[in-house]
C-alpha cells in the first residue's frame, strides 16, 4: 500500500501502525534502521503512547563498528529516543537488542545475533529507510547481500555505500515479517521510487520490492 504526505504526518502514521500491532500482542519484534528518513519517526518515539515494555528492539543492520561510534545505527536510535525511555523507565535495557560486532568471530557476531532474534520468533515490524538506489538495510541492488539466500544476518567488506564493513539481515530474514514500512522520503529517492512501482523491476533491481512479499506492508512517501 502506497500512503503519500508530509514527513511529520507519515511518521504519526508509522508509529501509529506500531502501536496497533504492539496492543494486539504481548510481545512485538521492532527492527529499526539508521540513515536520516527515519529521524522524524524516531523523534515521535519518545513520547509515543506506546508499551514499551512489550516491544524487543533489534537492528535490520548496522556498521561494523563501535557501539559508541559516529557511524553506529544504535548510537542514533540510542541518542534519538532510547536514552530518554530508559531513563523515563518506559523501555527495560533487557528489551534493546544492539548488535554486538565479535571481531573473533569469523561471522563478526551474526550468527548469535540471529539466535538472538529467533528467540522472539522473528521480525513482527520491519522499518526501512529506502536509498537512492533502492536499498533497505544493507542489500544494495545487484550486490551479493541482496541475492543472499539464507535466512539471517549477513556480513560485508565491500558495500557500495560507504563505510563498507557492515552487517543486516538477509532478504529472507525480512521477509518473515508481518509488517512492513518503507519510506521513500525526499527527491533525492524519487528515481528509487519509480522503480519501486514499475512491476518489471526485481527484488535484484530494487531490494525495498521485498516489501512487498510481505503480509501488511506500506511505502510511505512525501513525492507527488
Amino acid at each position: 500500500m502506497i500512503i503519500h504526505g508530509d514527513t511529520q504526518t507519515l511518521a504519526k502514521k508509522a508509529v501509529q501502525i506500531i502501536k496497533d500491532f504492539s496492543d494486539n500482542k504481548e510481545i512485538t519484534v521492532l527492527g529499526i534502521p539508521g540513515g536520516r528518513s527515519i529521524k522524524e519517526i524516531f523523534n515521535l518515539f519518545r513520547t509515543a503512547n506506546i508499551d514499551w515494555k512489550k516491544i524487543q528492539l533489534f537492528w535490520v543492520d548496522d556498521r561494523l563498528v563501535d557501539h559508541k561510534d559516529k557511524d553506529s545505527n544504535y548510537k542514533l536510535a540510542y541518542d534519538s529516543f532510547i536514552k530518554d525511555l530508559i531513563k523515563d523507565n518506559k523501555i527495560p535495557q533487557k528489551n534493546i537488542h544492539p548488535f554486538n560486532l565479535d571481531i573473533r568471530s569469523k561471522d563478526k557476531g551474526t550468527k548469535a545475533y540471529t539466535e538472538e532474534l529467533n528467540k522472539f520468533g522473528g521480525f513482527d515490524i520491519v522499518l526501512f529507510g529506502v536509498g537512492e538506489d533502492g536499498h533497505v538495510g544493507a542489500l544494495y541492488p545487484d550486490h551479493h547481500s541482496v541475492k543472499d539466500t539464507t535466512d539471517q544476518f549477513i556480513t560485508m567488506q565491500d558495500s557500495p555505500k560507504p563505510p563498507p564493513y557492515r552487517m543486516t539481515g538477509s532478504k529472507r530474514l525480512f521477509m518473515q515479517a508481518k509488517v512492513a514500512i518503507a519510506l521513500f522520503l525526499g527527491e533525492a529517492k524519487s528515481d528509487a521510487f519509480k522503480i519501486f512501482k514499475d512491476s518489471k523491476t526485481s527484488i535484484a533491481d530494487c531490494p525495498a520490492k521485498l516489501i512487498k512479499s510481505i503480509k501488511h506492508n506500506y511505502a510511505f512517501t512525501d513525492l507527488k
